[in-house]
Formats: C-alpha cells, structure tokens, sequence
C-alpha cells in the first residue's frame, strides 16, 4: 500500500513533472521498482483465497461498505465547505452506495471475490504439472501475447478483470505448492532462497527498466519501423500484465512466504490499507490533496525526493489515523448493537 502512495503521489501529483532529463530518468526507475503494487496485493488475495469454497458474503458487504463510506462522507465534507466545485446532482451520485466507478480497483476486485470460490473450482483437482501448464498458457495469452501483437490478439493493459484473474492463479498455486517444498529448493537454505528472490526482483526491474530506456532511444530515431517497436516497448512498461512485474511480484510477494513474522500491529495496519486507499485516491480528494502538500519546484534535486518521501509517509500515516478511527468506532457500535440484541432476546425469553 505504501507502494501505491508513492505510485500515486508520482502519477497524480506529478511531482516530477517538467523538472528536466533526469527527473524522467529517476521517475522511471522508481516506477519500475514500485509497480509491483497491485499485483502483490491480488497475489495475497489468491494466496489466502485459494481454499474458499463459498462466496464470503460478510467480508463482500464489508468491503462494498467501507468504499460507500468513504465516497460519500467526502464527497458530504466536500460540498458542505465548498471544497470542490460540484453541484447537487453530482453529490447525489457520489451518495450513490453500488456506483463505485471512482475506484478501478474496487470495482475489478468485488467481480474477483465473487468469483473466487469458482476460480478454485477450476484449479482444485489439478496436480502441479496440470496447474503448471494451466498457468504457463495463461501468462503467454494474458502478457506475452497482448505485448507481442501490441493487444490487437488479445487486449491487456493490466488494469481489470482478467489480469486480476492470472496474478489470483499465481498466488493460489504457490500456496498449494510452496516454493519451500519444490524439489530444486528442498535442500536449500533459506537464507539462499531469500537473496536469490531478492535478485530476480531486482534483476527483472532493472530488465524493465533498461527495455524503456530502449524504447525511448529506439522512438527518438524518427524511423516508422523503430517508432513503432519504441512505443510497444514504452506502451509496455510499467502496465501490470507486463511479464516483467508479474515476475518481480511473485519473487517479492515469495520473498515474504520466507520469514515468520507475528505482529498485532502489522496486522492492524494491513487491516487498514484498504481504507488508506479509498481515502487518498477518492477522485475528489485527489486534486485537493497533491494541491496542499506538494510545493511547485522548478529543478530536480534530492529535495524533490525527500518530498516525494515525505509527502507519501504523510498521506499514509494520516490515512491511516483516520480508518484506524474508523475501525475502533465501527467495532464500539458493533459491540454496543449485539449486547442490545441480546438483551433484548433475553427480555423476550422473560
């Protein structure tokens, strides 16, 4: 999630923006090292979703709830102190509980929720050589193929439904069949398994990285033929279907699978994220936001990533404050409803 901050304080606050040659260069970089994001967090999804046999109706309704919560208290904060220029209509839409169309990721994650005990259908009978292939066919139509056809065989820009679909795969067969456990690590230190996940991320990234700086060279050649092959490559690059950032995913979500951590207040703060999300990327709180907190520059320095840094633990942190609130006063009144449900019943038993 504090990928995603930092992702969104470059892409939607531009913090780069205009500030020269290098200031590109750097953005390029972080991008390609910080684009791991939203795969890792459908990764983990499919991780720990891999066994679910029924649709989770609470867990759905919740997270339904808590997007409609967020869109519509500050779209309500918004218009009542004259924040944002929007009329009535407009806050009456926002108001809206199912029009979640502010959050791409939302929207793509609910129909992946939905589906996910039956995505398990479909893989659960399958012997690792089986779920192997299954997810060999699916990464070269799902990535390779869209890139190498430039999506005209299949469209692919990583932002949706199937993409969501292949990276669940992904997390749902090293659950089953753990990295640990496979017959070229069994014997093999863990210590060892670490640092070679650490370096195929990043060995990937930097890939990544080095094929736009191709990409770029290859479209300021003013050829039709080298254009072209340029903005496939530029075009590529940092969309999650990329089959670079599915590899860096999986070795740093895997690299995670290796340590024993237990911690109260790592899962609290986990528990949080989603929250931090719907608050610092509601579209109306977005121009806002970058607005107040980050300062017009005019050059490129380490300033400008300390403010980059800065800026993205502030958002954070806050974010954070705010649903961690959120979350005490929903479990208060949850707590406060079922003892007066069961006095109630209590009294009628009477």
């Amino acid at each position: 999630m504090f990928f995603i901050v930092l992702w969104h304080v470059m892409v939607h606050g531009k913090i780069f923006s205009g500030l020269g040659d290098l200031s590109h260069f750097v953005e390029s970089v972080l991008l390609g090292l910080v684009v791991v994001h939203v795969n890792s967090l459908i990764f983990v999804t499919g991780y720990f979703n891999s066994n679910k046999k029924e649709i989770p109706i609470k867990k759905l309704v919740k997270l339904v709830g808590v997007a409609w919560f967020y869109k519509a208290v500050i779209a309500f904060v918004f218009y009542t102190f004259h924040l944002g220029e929007f009329g009535k209509i407009t806050l009456m839409e926002e108001l809206l509980p199912l029009d979640l169309n502010n959050y791409w990721f939302i929207n793509a994650y609910l129909i992946l929720y939905v589906f996910s005990p039956y995505l398990n259908k479909v893989t659960e009978n399958m012997d690792e050589k089986s779920f192997f292939r299954f997810l060999l066919m699916m990464i070269f139509s799902l990535s390779v193929l869209p890139f190498i056809s430039s999506h005209r065989v299949i469209s692919n820009n990583g932002s949706n439904i199937i993409q969501f679909i292949l990276i669940y795969y992904l997390g749902s067969y090293f659950r089953k069949y753990p990295l640990k456990d496979n017959y070229h690590f069994k014997n093999t230190r863990r210590e060892h398994i670490q640092i070679l996940l650490v370096l195929l991320f990043f060995f990937f990234a930097f890939v990544n990285i080095s094929f736009h700086a191709l990409g770029e060279k290859m479209c300021s050649i003013h050829h039709p033929l080298m254009e072209y092959f340029g903005r496939m490559i530029l075009t590529n690059y940092v969309l999650y279907s990329n089959l670079f950032v599915i590899i860096q995913s999986c070795a740093y979500c895997l690299l995670f699978e290796t340590f024993s951590i237990r911690s109260k207040v790592i899962n609290w703060i986990a528990g949080s994220t989603l929250g931090i999300y719907l608050i610092h990327d509601n579209h109306i709180m977005r121009g806002k936001l970058y607005e107040v907190l980050l300062p017009k520059s005019e050059s490129f320095g380490v300033t400008t990533l300390l403010t980059l840094v800065k800026v993205s633990v502030i958002i954070f942190v806050l974010c954070f404050l705010v649903e961690s609130i959120r979350r005490l006063v929903s479990k208060f009144l949850t707590l406060v409803y079922n003892r007066w449900i069961r006095k109630e019943k209590t009294v009628m038993g009477e």
